[in-house]
C-alpha cells in the first residue's frame, strides 16, 4: 500500500515542476483572494442551486443528491492529502535517494500532523458519514457540482501546501495558546455542525415515516381536504410534506446553527493555524457562501410557513 502511495505522490512532478511551484502557488493564493468577495456578492443576488433550492426543471442538469455530495467533497481531503505528502521543492531529492521514493511520516511535526487530522476529519465527515447518514439529499445541479470542485481543488491544494511546505509549523508549536484555541474553537463549531444535523436526521425520518403511513392507508390533513386544483395550493402543501420546522437547541434562535457550526469550525481551524492566509482564505470563504444561503433560506420558511417564528434569525443569533 505503501508502494501504491508514494508512486501517487510522486506523479506531482509531472503535474507541476518543482522549479515553477512556487510562481504556480503564488499565482493560486491569489486567484483564491478574490473567492470570498465573489461568493458573497453573487450569492447574495442569486440562489445556490441545491438542497431545497434545486431546480426540478433542470433535471438533466442535476446528479443524485447523495452521489453528487460524495464526490464533490471528497476532492477536498484528497487534493489536501495529496498537496501536503508531496515532495517539498526545497529539498534537492538528488542527495537522499530514499527521500524522493518514500514517504516519511516521522519527518512532520506534531502540529502539523495535528493541523491535518482537523481538516480529514471534517472531511471524512462531510463527504463520508454525513452522506451515509443523511435520510436523503436533494439533486444537486452540475454547476453547483463543478464550482465546488474547483473550490476544493485550490482549497485543498493551498492548505495541504502551506502546512507542509510554504508555513512555519515546528514542534512546539501545538503547546502554544493561540494554537489549543484554535483546536478548541474547531470541535466546538463541529459539535454545532454535527449535532444540529442530527436532529434535522431525525426529523426528517419522523417525517418521511408520518408521509409512507398516510399514503398507505390514505390520510388526508386539512389542507388537503379543503384544498383546490389550484396549482399554487397543490406546491404548497407539497412544500408543507417535504419540509418542517425545527425548533430544538440553536433552531430556536437561527435558521441555518449548522452553517454557524461549520463557519466557527474554519475561524478556529484559521487561528490554529496562524499566520496561514489560505487557511485565513477559508475562514472567510466559509460565512461568504454560508451567510448568503442562510438569508436565503430564512426566507424560503417566512413565504412558505406563515407560523413561522418572526423573531428567529437567519445564522446568527439575535443579529442576522
Amino acid at each position: 500500500m505503501y508502494e501504491i502511495m508514494n508512486e501517487f505522490i510522486n506523479f506531482r512532478s509531472f503535474i507541476i515542476s518543482k522549479e515553477y511551484e512556487v510562481e504556480f502557488y503564488n499565482k493560486v493564493l491569489s486567484f483564491y483572494c478574490y473567492l470570498p468577495i465573489i461568493f458573497f456578492v453573487f450569492l447574495l443576488f442569486s440562489k445556490a442551486f441545491y438542497g431545497k433550492f434545486h431546480i426540478k426543471e433542470l433535471g438533466f442538469l442535476n446528479l443524485p443528491g447523495k452521489l453528487g455530495w460524495s464526490l464533490m467533497e471528497l476532492v477536498s481531503p484528497a487534493t489536501f492529502l495529496y498537496s501536503f505528502l508531496a515532495p517539498s521543492p526545497f529539498i534537492d531529492h538528488n542527495d537522499d535517494e530514499t527521500s524522493e521514493t518514500s514517504i516519511n511520516l516521522s519527518s512532520y511535526t506534531t502540529s502539523q500532523k495535528i493541523l491535518v487530522s482537523l481538516f480529514l476529519i471534517h472531511y471524512i465527515n462531510r463527504s463520508i458519514i454525513y452522506t451515509y447518514r443523511a435520510p436523503n439529499i436533494a439533486p444537486i445541479n452540475l454547476m453547483v457540482f463543478s464550482s465546488a470542485i474547483l473550490f476544493n481543488l485550490i482549497n485543498g491544494y493551498s492548505i495541504g501546501r502551506w502546512i507542509s511546505v510554504f508555513g512555519n509549523y515546528p514542534e512546539e508549536k501545538y503547546k502554544e495558546l493561540s494554537f489549543i484555541l484554535g483546536v478548541i474553537i474547531f470541535f466546538i463549531g463541529m459539535w454545532i455542525n454535527i449535532d444540529h444535523d442530527n436532529i434535522l436526521f431525525e426529523l426528517r425520518r419522523k417525517n418521511q415515516s408520518k408521509i409512507s403511513l398516510e399514503k398507505k392507508f390514505d390520510i388526508k390533513n386539512d389542507d388537503e381536504k379543503n384544498q383546490s386544483d389550484d396549482n399554487s395550493n397543490n406546491s404548497m402543501n407539497d412544500i408543507r410534506k417535504k419540509y418542517f420546522i425545527p425548533n430544538e437547541k440553536l433552531f430556536y434562535y437561527v435558521s441555518c446553527p449548522s452553517y454557524l457550526g461549520e463557519t466557527i469550525e474554519w475561524i478556529g481551524f484559521a487561528i490554529a493555524c496562524w499566520y496561514s492566509l489560505p487557511a485565513l482564505l477559508f475562514a472567510l470563504a466559509t460565512p461568504a457562501n454560508l451567510f448568503p444561503r442562510a438569508r436565503q433560506t430564512l426566507k424560503w420558511y417566512r413565504e412558505n410557513f406563515k407560523e413561522y417564528p418572526k423573531e428567529r434569525k437567519a445564522i446568527i443569533p439575535f443579529i442576522w
